[in-house]
């Protein structure tokens, strides 16, 4: 391969990788491979929450239904009933690029609970939340084709904000979502985060096809 095609290969690589989709932790959130299982029993931790991809540069065929939208905090108390405050419930609707990021915590089965704090943080902004049990079952029924991990079909303890005392803080530019969240030894929590995709601008596709076909046009001179 001559010069010229080594430069148009790089240009193609360097536009490509401004779509990357970079992340980070903090607390006692670990950013891990994506799991085969996340049902109960199957991913245990007292440590840890483990927080993984699930889609990325995915378009929406339906409606997702989040319970959080917007910046600020949603909790839950549950003295002397459970009372939930902040959730700002919207739909984040079909025909939208998305990445989705899953956060698991379940307690070891021997422990007696445990509860952990973090934050996480992405490169495009939050679209929604899902931490309420019947809206993490319904998306992960949707999502679950296009992954490779096996999620729980029933609920029970497989939300957050269903029980106990926890927070959920989206910041003011919706790209860290810090959380508090708490299990006993036969629950579960688990949060999924919608967040806008990494689509190339129209005008990074023009340059990225504008350095394919510089590419074909240098490998055709070559065999001529």
């Amino acid at each position: 391969m001559n010069k010229l095609a080594a430069l148009s290969i790089g240009i193609i690589m360097t536009l490509w990788a401004g779509s990357s989709f970079a992340i980070s932790t903090t607390g006692s959130i670990s950013y891990v491979t994506t799991p085969a299982s996340v049902v109960q029993g199957a991913y245990e931790s007292d440590t840890s929450i483990r927080a993984f991809n699930e889609v990325q540069n995915f378009l929406l065929g339906a409606d997702i239904n989040v319970n959080m939208t917007s910046p600020g905090t949603a909790s839950v108390v549950t003295v002397p009933s459970i009372v939930r405050t902040g959730l700002t419930p919207g739909t984040v609707s079909a025909g939208t690029y998305v990445n989705s990021y899953f956060l698991h915590l379940d307690g070891l089965t021997s422990g007696s609970g445990t509860r952990l704090k973090g934050s996480i943080t992405f490169d495009q902004e939050i679209l929604g939340v899902i931490m309420l049990s019947n809206d993490v079952i319904s998306s992960s029924n949707y999502f679950s084709p296009f992954t490779s991990t096996a999620y729980p079909t029933v609920m029970g303890g497989t939300g957050s904000l269903d029980s106990h005392f926890e927070f959920f803080t989206i910041s003011p530019d919706s790209r860290t979502l810090t959380l508090e969240m708490a299990v006993l030894n036969w629950s579960l929590d688990q949060v999924r985060v919608v967040t806008k995709a990494s689509v190339p601008e129209p005008s990074t596709l023009l340059l990225l096809g504008s350095g394919i076909t510089f590419l074909g046009l240098v490998r055709r001179k070559i065999r001529v």
